[in-house]
């Protein structure tokens, strides 16, 4: 939950490392790590949301609170 804190701190490029040391993100951990790269807006941030989408589970792309 810290990369949480961070995001609301607004904080987002702390979140965004604190996320790249993460094994296992869960759908939490997706949501703030797209609210982050969003708030940043950075190349960096989008070459990141590309290596990342590819390998969030499927699963997710039904649930409307991940996609909004």
């Amino acid at each position: 939950m810290i990369l949480l804190c961070y995001k609301l701190y607004n904080q987002p490029d702390k979140a965004i490392r604190l996320f790249k040391e993460i094994q296992n993100p869960d759908r939490v951990v997706y949501i703030c790590l797209l609210n982050c790269c969003a708030q940043l807006g950075s190349s960096d941030a989008l070459t990141l949301l590309k290596q990342i989408l590819p390998t969030i589970s499927k699963v997710y792309y039904s649930n409307n609170r991940f996609m909004n």
